[in-house]
């Protein structure tokens, strides 16, 4: 007897050693050969090992050959018109089930459809150049999960090239969309757009991105925040919302019916440092602004934020913008001819006149007392001078609230009025901790 050979040696190595199109290929010839041919040894082997390949990898291949088997079942009027004993039958049940419950657990969401039509797409970007069986497949697992057919052709009593182009034309409607990545537009239209996804779902997409290698450097990634870490949502759009502001008059361009969209991972490769992104999209999804905060108390936004350029049509909103921005500074400029430069008055007056910029110390900060004397200390550690030299300035300073954590910004003065200013300033928390100190400024 003519011993049989196999592609490779089977075995332990044989999950390693085929790749997932020749695995399935092995397992379709055996499922598919000759009554007692069947080799069914290599058919258990060859289901075990796909049932081990990530979801993504078989995806292109097993429901093409899962509706093989399921129309080959449904035409056996008796099982054992396969020519196989009831021990082989039941052999190539027990193996059928492992591929039954490996496509069934892959194909419970939609992410996996998503998936299976992105690896379609990296073989072929043109759905017309997919074969027909392809499309058949897709076109019928998406009935099954429920999505809107209505507008899907009558498909009966067309030719096999007119079905094609048929099933060609209504795929490329469902993957019309903002980008051009047939699998991104199909995602959208059931999940909505990226920055409504789930945390679950941002990061699924970012993975299968990431394993395929469609990643450069500072690309984001999505990951899953802890539940702790979710609790920053309000602090990090309180941090966004003022920056916004800060960049754009509201007037300009309707900041108020901007959207945020908050987003957590990490800029590739760096996934030691974990980040908020924020978008701000109108109801065009148009991106008008997007800016990074740090995930580590105290929360900080990154600068340099992403900021639109501004439409042509505001150009007039801008210019009654700067008018009104000059009214404002005269406004300024005659108030501290009466009271003094803005540095040198009350927090309450400085609350005043920018209540979202300038706030006023509560109970549990530190005094200002207290901050001067981290201020006055920190200057005689970097400037190398004497207490009593320290104690002979004027301390003058601000409260900020707009930029995460509040807190003190004290400049260094020789005279009451703080207009012949040291080259030290320093910015000290609320709880008394160092920010930062600048040497050769006056903040």
């Amino acid at each position: 007897m003519k011993k049989k050979t196999t592609l490779r040696p089977l075995g332990a190595a044989m999950n390693d050693s085929y790749s997932t199109a020749e695995l399935y290929a092995v397992f379709e010839s055996q499922v598919f050969s000759k009554p007692r041919k069947m080799d069914v040894s290599l058919l258990r082997e060859t289901a075990c090992a796909m049932d081990e390949r990530p979801d993504g990898e078989v995806a292109p291949h097993q429901l093409i050959v899962w509706q093989k088997i399921v129309h080959r079942i449904l035409n056996i009027q008796r099982p054992f018109a396969l020519g196989l004993s009831r021990k082989g039958f039941a052999i190539l049940v027990a193996a059928l089930v492992l591929l039954i419950t490996a496509v069934a657990l892959a194909l419970t969401n939609w992410n996996a459809i998503v998936e299976w039509v992105y690896h379609l797409e990296k073989q072929e970007s043109r759905v017309e150049m997919w074969t027909l069986e392809q499309k058949l497949s897709l076109v019928d697992t998406l009935r099954e999960q429920g999505y809107d057919m209505s507008t899907l052709p009558d498909l009966n009593g067309m030719t096999t090239e007119e079905k094609d182009a048929a099933l060609s034309d209504w795929l490329k409607t469902q993957f019309d969309g903002e980008v051009n990545a047939n699998h991104y537009n199909l995602m959208t239209r059931l999940n909505g757009y990226f920055e409504d996804w789930s945390y679950e779902d941002m990061a699924w997409y970012s993975k299968m991105l990431l394993d395929a290698g469609e990643v450069w450097e500072g690309r984001f990634i999505s990951t899953i925040p802890s539940t702790e870490i979710q609790k920053q949502g309000d602090a990090v759009l309180a941090l966004t919302d003022q920056a916004l502001y800060h960049a754009f008059d509201s007037t300009s361009i309707g900041a108020d019916s901007l959207t945020p969209h908050l987003l957590y991972g990490y800029q590739y490769p760096d996934e030691s440092t974990h980040l908020w992104c924020v978008h701000y999209r109108d109801q065009n999804l148009f991106l008008w602004f997007e800016g990074f905060v740090t995930d580590t108390e105290p929360l900080q936004m990154l600068p340099d934020p992403y900021i639109a350029p501004i439409p042509e049509q505001f150009d007039a909103v801008l210019e009654e913008n700067s008018r009104r921005n000059e009214e404002r500074q005269r406004a300024l400029q005659k108030l501290e001819a009466e009271r003094g430069l803005l540095i040198t008055w009350t927090y309450e007056q400085q609350n005043a006149w920018n209540p979202t910029r300038y706030g006023v110390p509560s109970p549990d900060d530190i005094s200002q007392e207290e901050a001067y004397a981290i201020a006055r200390q920190a200057y005689c550690d970097n400037m190398g001078v004497s207490a009593d030299e320290a104690n002979r300035l004027y301390c003058h300073s601000y409260f900020i609230i707009d930029d995460g954590k509040p807190y003190y910004v004290i400049s260094f003065s020789y005279d009451q009025e703080s207009r012949a200013l040291v080259e030290f300033s320093i910015s000290i928390y609320q709880d008394g901790e160092i920010r930062n100190i600048s040497i050769g400024s006056n903040g």
